[in-house]
């Protein structure tokens, strides 16, 4: 029985590092959702203000439908739904901004800096 202890002992401390390295590893992918949402947020606001000036670019709504898919997949362990509805940003972009407001809003993939009872 006490020979077994060391080895019972060693078993738990390379648990507990595991543990704390798997912890670690999502902390991270969760931060580099976030850093990837965030851009994707930052980009789309500033293709929103060119486009209120007539200035519509293709190539740009195709980076933004990149941004857009890029966040889903790092933010898809954490949250499918909300993945989801990234999906449908990237998809809305990348088929030219196909969508009528009415619809934007259904999907719940609007970007506003007011809130919703405003």
């Amino acid at each position: 029985m006490i020979d077994s202890v060391p080895t019972l002992v060693s078993a738990l401390g390379s648990l507990l590092l595991y543990f704390q390295a798997e912890r670690f590893h999502k902390e991270i992918g969760l931060k580099e959702a976030l850093v990837a949402i965030q851009e994707a947020i930052t980009e789309t606001m500033k293709y929103i203000e060119r486009e209120n000036n007539n200035e519509r670019d293709r190539e740009e709504e195709l980076d933004l439908s990149k941004l857009w898919g890029v966040a889903a997949i790092l933010i898809r362990q954490y949250n499918p739904g909300f993945a989801k509805k990234l999906r449908i940003k990237s998809t809305y972009w990348e088929n030219s901004a196909n969508l009528s407001r009415r619809e934007i809003h259904q999907y719940g993939i609007a970007l506003s800096i007011y809130p919703k009872n405003s």
